[in-house]
Parts: C-alpha cells; sequence; structure tokens
C-alpha cells in the first residue's frame, strides 16, 4: 500500500515543482492584463497626443508586435526627435527586430546626449553589441566567480543504515555543511555564411569550478567544448554538433564523454517558439580514489526531447521540457532508462533586475540490480530540484545609494541564489538532499 501511494503521489509532486516556477510571474501577468488596451484607432484619433503614442509603442512590444511598435516609434521621433527616452526605446526595438544597422544609428544619435547614468549605460550596452552582431566573426564570453554554502555537499544519504552486498550495515558518511568557492567560464565565436540566410558555425567552451574548503570528496571540475553550425531555414532553425566534456571529482578524471547533439527551433510566432533537442554521447569513466566501479558504466547515453519557449509580455520569458533518458552501460546494473521535466521561468523587474525559478523532476529506472549493493532489488529513484536567484548589475545596486561605478564594474551582474536539490530512492543508501545558497559575479564582453 505504501509504495502504491508512493507511485500515486510521485507524479503530483512533480507537477507541484514545476508549478512553483511560474508563481513567480503571476503579478506581472495581472499588470500586463489589467491596464485597458491602446488600439491603433485610438493613436489615428489623437495624433498630436505624443504619450499616447508613446504608450501605445511600449504596449505593442510588450505584446510582441515588434513591427506595429517600431512604426509608431517612428512617427512620434518625426514629430518629437529630442525625447530620448522614446529613442532609446526605439533602437531597443530595432535590435530586436535584428536590424542593427538601423539600432546602431539611434544609439550613436543619443551617444553624446546628456542621458541619465543609466541611459547611457544601456546605450553603450547596446551600441556594442548591435555593432558586434553586424561583424562576421563575433566573440562573446562571460567569467564568473563566487561562493556557495552546503549543507550536503557530498550527498551522504539520509539514512542510518544500508546495503553492502545485501547486508544492512551502518552507513559511517554523514551529512556536514560546507562553502566552496566557484567560477564559470564561457567563450564562443561565431562566423556567418555567406548564404544571406543567417547561417554561422560557432565553437564554444564553458567550464566550472567548484572547490570545497573542506569535504575534498564533493570538489569538481567540469569543461565542455562544442563545435557545429545553424542552418536557417526563414522561421526554422537547425543546429547540428559535436560535444566533447569531462568532469573532473577531487583532482581525478571521473568520466569524459564525446558524440553529437541536434537542435531544432521554430519561431510560431513572437510570443511562442518550439524546440526538440536531442543527444547521443559515448561516456568513458575511470576508476578513482572515490570509486572503483570504471569501465562498467561505460556506454551510450541517449537524450532526446523537446518543449516550447513562450513570452507573454517583455517582461516574462517561460520555458518548458520534456525529456527521454537512455543509458545502456556496459553492465546492466549502470543501464537505466529515465524521463526529465524541466520548467523555467525569468521576470524582468527593470534597471537590469530579473528573478529566476526553475524547477526539474527526473525518474530514473536502472535495468538490473547492482549486486555490490543489494541483489534482488533493482534500483528506481525520483530526483526533484528547485532553484530560486534574484540578480542585477552593478551599477542599479550602487546607484540605489547614490554610487556611480565606472562602466566596466557598473555593467558587471550580481546574483544572489538558493537551491534545494532531493532524491528519493527505493534503495536507502541513495536517499539524501542537500540545501545550498550561492553568490556569484558575472562579467559579460562581446567584440
Amino acid at each position: 500500500m505504501a509504495e502504491l501511494m508512493h507511485n500515486m503521489l510521485r507524479p503530483i509532486r512533480a507537477l507541484a515543482l514545476l508549478g512553483m516556477v511560474f508563481a513567480l510571474a503571476l503579478p506581472a501577468l495581472a499588470d500586463t492584463q489589467g491596464n485597458a488596451s491602446i488600439t491603433y484607432e485610438d493613436v489615428l484619433a489623437r495624433p498630436d497626443d505624443l504619450a499616447l503614442t508613446y504608450a501605445y509603442a511600449r504596449q505593442e512590444a510588450d505584446r510582441g508586435r515588434l513591427e506595429q511598435s517600431a512604426g509608431a516609434l517612428e512617427r512620434l521621433l518625426l514629430l518629437e526627435p529630442n525625447w530620448d527616452t522614446a529613442r532609446l526605446f526605439y533602437a531597443i526595438v530595432l535590435y530586436r527586430l535584428d536590424d542593427l544597422k538601423g539600432a546602431e544609428r539611434e544609439l550613436l544619435i543619443l551617444k553624446d546626449r546628456p542621458l541619465s547614468a543609466a541611459d547611457a549605460s544601456e546605450v553603450a550596452r547596446y551600441l556594442a553589441l548591435a555593432q558586434s552582431g553586424q561583424k562576421t566573426t563575433r566573440f562573446t564570453g562571460a567569467l564568473s566567480f563566487g561562493a556557495a554554502v552546503d549543507t550536503n555537499p557530498a550527498f551522504a544519504s539520509s539514512a542510518d543504515n544500508g546495503f553492502t552486498a545485501g547486508t544492512l550495515v551502518p552507513l559511517t558518511a554523514r551529512e556536514r555543511v560546507d562553502g566552496a568557492f566557484v567560477a564559470a567560464a564561457t567563450m564562443r565565436v561565431e562566423h556567418t555564411l555567406p548564404t544571406g540566410q543567417g547561417d554561422f558555425v560557432f565553437a564554444e567552451v564553458d567550464g566550472w569550478l567548484n572547490e570545497q574548503f573542506h569535504v575534498d570528496q564533493a570538489s569538481f571540475l567540469t569543461g565542455r567544448a562544442e563545435a557545429g553550425a545553424t542552418l536557417v531555414f526563414r522561421d526554422l532553425a537547425v543546429t547540428p554538433a559535436a560535444r566533447f566534456g569531462a568532469y573532473v571529482l577531487d583532482d581525478d578524471l571521473f568520466y569524459d564523454e564525446y558524440g553529437g547533439t541536434l537542435k531544432a527551433s521554430y519561431v510560431v510566432n513572437p510570443r511562442l517558439s518550439v524546440f526538440a533537442k536531442g543527444a547521443a554521447l559515448w561516456q568513458d569513466y575511470h576508476r578513482t580514489s572515490l570509486s572503483s566501479v570504471g569501465s562498467a558504466r561505460d556506454g551510450w547515453e541517449i537524450r532526446a526531447g523537446g518543449g516550447l519557449l513562450v513570452r507573454p509580455s517583455q517582461r516574462l520569458n517561460s520555458s518548458l521540457a520534456a525529456y527521454f533518458l537512455n543509458k545502456n552501460a556496459a553492465s546492466a546494473s549502470f543501464s537505466y532508462r529515465g524521463l526529465e521535466l524541466h520548467g523555467r521561468q525569468v521576470v524582468l523587474l527593470g534597471s537590469g533586475q530579473y528573478v529566476l525559478a526553475e524547477g526539474q523532476y527526473w525518474r530514473v529506472d536502472y535495468e538490473r540490480p547492482d549486486p555490490a549493493v543489494l541483489p534482488g532489488v533493482t534500483r528506481k529513484d525520483d530526483r526533484f530540484r528547485a532553484r530560486l536567484a534574484y540578480g542585477l548589475p552593478l551599477e542599479t545596486a550602487f546607484g540605489a545609494v547614490g554610487v556611480e561605478l565606472p562602466q566596466p564594474i557598473g555593467e558587471m551582474n550580481f546574483q544572489l541564489g538558493g537551491e534545494y536539490y532531493r532524491q528519493n530512492s527505493n534503495i536507502a543508501n541513495y536517499d539524501g538532499d542537500n540545501w545550498s545558497g550561492d553568490v556569484l559575479v558575472t562579467k559579460r564582453f562581446a567584440f
């Protein structure tokens, strides 16, 4: 009966976790829905009411109708060419329409105007993006550093007793709170192909370092390199790529992987896109000081699925996705099939501020029992992850107390986040959870 109740509650828990992702969006959604709509006929009836025209342009951009917004702003600036706020918004709309030359033209007009510090920073940022986007070859990247604290970084089991070769034994590992230094880096280069369709080739590398202060077995370094091409067929973009990755655990190479990925995305309308993703990666595991399993885990991992991206308003970005997982390992004890559900919500609060909420659920069913743990019982896991983060540019944070920072420092992003991870397994060895908090400072660049 307990197992039946557990199975019945599993999808409810998963849906509840994903539902919390979108709870933050409700106030902003209510705000966008509560205001009276301005029609084009209203604007035509009051052509001299520039404030109404500007409000209409903001409304149309918020609804994803960028062409209508750009048209209204163009007419407004003919009548009021010195309205710098409207010109800046016009430049941003042109940038979102991928009219980079037009955006650059408007931003260059604003560059030497007497703007507020916040507007001047926006002009500089979008001007760099517009000019970089027009280059045949583009480089972008980011560097991040910060700190994290975890209640159970080594993910020790929450159970007092577990199994070894079928024998019930005390589990000696215990939860230990520990801090860590964290850092991340990413670098991407794109080169536009001379097809006139927006096609490009790319190469990207990124890495993440987590160096624990005391719990060494939880220190890790990951790296990934990917190269491929994006081919554009009007509203459809297809991206095949080759990937290599490696995972170092406590200074030992735990595994590396290589293979191919394929992504296709289709823009249904300015508010909705759908996508499909697939990856086939060969994973090569190694014996380490923390794990003697080694090559028994070797094999292909297949991941395939898709989802949708929704932008109901200018301030909201949402995504929902589902993926099927399949691992065919050398030893069937490490082969599995699984399902992953992922939801993500970003709420933009203005002045570069944002709130990010994420929820994930995994169901993983292994193929056969592991005789080294519990012969006769096949492992089944339910995994849950929830994350909430708030971020803002340093110039916004310091500007609130009247301090003006140099642009290179002010445009850096500060983020404060918290996360909870839970794993429920039918084998006590693998039950556990972890609470974590982190602070991260990120510097992005493009040239």
